[in-house]
């Protein structure tokens, strides 16, 4: 202040007292005479700063000495001011899983790694140092720098490295990781996409042989189905000019293609075996096809033809000399059936008789898949065998099959052989009379059947009263008829099956010769002609409906007609119906509905029962008959042999 106040004195800037200031300099001079300016710094204070300063300045010279290059980078940073990044903890570099395949080259501080485009890549990012929690993937397309997109990489559990698995490329691209402080765009690897070659544009011909009756067709389908022998022209069209084009074949072999004329690649073969193939190309840049398909191609075997005989029903049959015997059935192919005809022989002898049928047996023209037939054989067609003597026979039939590879049709036999064994019409009733042994029986057991169930129905109608009553027990005492009512169907269905065995053994052994027995017969052969029926209720119900008016109970056939009738019509339709009515009844929600169904299945019931005890009847009624039959029979043979021993005793 001293200072100051003797500067602005000298200045005249004073507005004070002179004399006060000068008072006051002069005390000052006074008050400072005597003092050491040396004495006003105290080092003490200072020493363990400077101690420090010290120690801290060797660490870092011996640390400059073990890590000069450290050392250098701090200075060059912190003193000289220069852009240099420190040493980082992570450091992770990126490379394509087996990239060895592939073309590998560095440019411009670049890993640059070629594949062929459509190339599914696995790239991996490997860590030096520190390994982060995640590492970032940076995707930049190489055309399209501006749709730039980070993904996040997966780590294997327990493993080292990143990854990430591109879909088949078809651009180029840029890519870097980043991770823990490994934050920059370095190393950048690109992935460089070349054009790969690759069929583009691809058909089959198919010309399958003549005698199949396939037409030709083309299809784009590389997996191929056709039949042996069809002729197949592949056509391919590549994307690109082609150094080498190879068609693999794994039992027919490689194949080289070459281009025609339009460039495409062709090759024609004819389809012998089955086989996988594949194909694999070189572009005329240098790079092979990525993709490697493996198609198969089926040659489809002509199957051998197959033929079902629905007629005769059992394999071994006993005839009379004027018997005719029923072959109804049916011959399939694949592709067409040529020929039918029929092997037989007499005895023990081998099959070598042919009996070819007539164009007018196939009941659909001969060439198609399916040809049902029906011919009505006689013995004569078997070279006319006597009585005591015995045919065996058998059905062969023949495909359409002829190419150059096997010029024979196949032919093939049916699976049954059939017998037939001639005796006289009364040896054959015989057969007959023991094939209907307790059918009289089996009726009347069906017959005490459908009289309980009849009870049982109206039972139940008694006890609903028609207002719901019995509605609790109304559904378990329904089921329970209707159980009993199938079974009734069942037995009657297989009882009347019986019969009709007996009835054709009498009819086609023509064991009585009259009009009822030919009518019969023309008319049966013109139903199995006509008709694909199988069920044999339906056929012998229209036969029976077209003859019945001929029918007379004094003649033979006349009383097996009535009787095959009665079964057919209570196995068709009375028994069916019933059970059919009751099951609606079940179903039925309204009570005055179901009440009325049932009374519908009551009525059913009392016309099957109505129908069986007529059938009974009847069938007792037949019985006697063969037995007045076999009575005279008895008669006339005991008066031939007395007739013979006279002659004997009067020679």
């Amino acid at each position: 202040s001293s200072l100051q106040l003797h500067a602005d004195l000298e200045a005249g800037r004073t507005a004070e007292s002179p004399e006060l200031i000068r008072g006051a300099i002069e005390r000052t001079l006074r008050d400072l005479e005597d003092r050491d300016f040396r004495t006003a710094w105290d080092a003490r204070p200072a020493r363990r700063p400077v101690l420090a300063a010290l120690l801290a300045a060797g660490v870092l010279a011996a640390g400059a000495a073990l890590a000069p290059d450290l050392a250098g980078l701090w200075f060059r940073r912190m003193v000289l001011l220069r852009d240099e990044p420190w040493p980082r903890e992570t450091t992770i570099d990126l490379a394509v899983v087996d990239e060895d395949k592939y073309g590998v080259v560095h440019e411009d501080g670049r890993r640059i790694v070629n594949v062929p485009e459509r190339t599914p890549l696995q790239v991996q990012a490997t860590v030096r140092g520190k390994m982060p929690s995640a590492v970032e993937l940076t995707v930049v397309p190489v055309d399209a720098p501006e749709r730039a997109q980070t993904t996040a990489m997966g780590r294997p559990g327990g493993k080292g490295w990143f990854q990430h698995i591109f879909p088949p490329l078809t651009q180029s691209l840029r890519l870097h990781a980043t991770g823990g402080d490994d934050d920059d765009e370095e190393p950048v690897l690109e992935i460089r996409v070349a054009r790969a070659p690759r069929v583009q544009s691809f058909r089959i011909d198919l010309a399958p042989p003549p005698y199949t009756g396939v037409p030709a067709r083309t299809t784009s389908d590389a997996n191929l189905a056709a039949p042996e022998g069809t002729r197949v022209v592949m056509h391919f069209e590549a994307n690109m000019p082609l150094e080498a084009f190879d068609l693999a074949f794994d039992k027919a072999g490689d194949v080289r293609l070459t281009p025609g004329q339009d460039g495409a690649y062709r090759h024609e073969f004819t389809l012998a075996q089955s086989d996988f193939y594949t194909y694999r190309l070189k572009g005329g840049n240098g790079i092979q096809s990525v993709e490697a398909p493996r198609y198969v191609l089926t040659a489809e075997p002509d199957q051998p033809p197959r033929v079902q005989v629905e007629m005769p029903w059992q394999n071994a049959l006993v005839v009379t000399p004027d018997a005719v015997v029923p072959l109804r059935g049916t011959a399939t192919d694949d592709f067409g059936v040529a020929g039918l005809e029929i092997r037989w022989a007499a005895g023990e002898e081998p099959l070598a008789q042919a009996l070819p049928l007539r164009a007018e047996d196939a009941l659909q023209p001969l060439g198609g898949r399916s040809v049902p037939f029906y011919r009505d054989l006689s013995l004569a067609d078997f070279g006319g065998i006597k009585v005591g003597e015995r045919a065996r026979f058998k059905v062969l039939v023949e495909d359409n099959r002829v190419s150059a590879a096997q010029p024979e049709p196949h032919r093939q036999f049916g699976d049954y052989e059939y017998l037939l064994q001639v005796l006289t019409p009364p040896e054959v009733e015989r057969e007959l009379a023991q094939r209907q042994t307790r059918l009289r029986d089996r009726v009347r057991d069906i017959t005490v059947l459908a009289e309980a169930r009849l009870a049982e129905t109206e039972e139940l109608l008694r006890d609903a009263g028609g207002d719901g009553a019995a509605a609790g027990t109304f559904g378990p005492r329904l089921g329970q008829i209707e159980t009993g009512l199938n079974r009734i169907t069942a037995e009657l269905g297989g009882a009347a099956r019986q019969f009709m065995r007996v009835f054709e053994g009498y009819l086609y052994n023509r064991l009585d010769r009259g009009n009822l027995t030919e009518k019969l017969l023309a008319v049966l052969s013109e139903i199995y002609r006509g008709t694909a029926e199988t069920d044999p209720f339906k056929i012998y119900g229209e036969a029976l409906g077209r003859t019945r008016a001929q029918a007379n109970e004094g003649e033979l056939l006349g009383r097996l007609v009535v009787i095959l009738d009665l079964f057919v019509r209570a196995a068709a339709e009375r028994a069916p119906e019933a059970t059919r009515f009751t099951a609606q009844a079940g179903l039925t929600a309204r009570p005055e509905d179901r009440l009325e169904l049932l009374r519908e299945s009551r009525t059913r019931q009392q016309a099957l029962i109505e129908d069986l005890r007529a059938l009974e009847d009847k069938l007792e009624a037949w019985e006697d008959y063969l037995d007045v039959i076999q009575g005279l029979r008895d008669l006339i043979d005991l008066q031939k042999g007395v007739k013979g021993k006279a002659e004997k005793l009067t020679k």
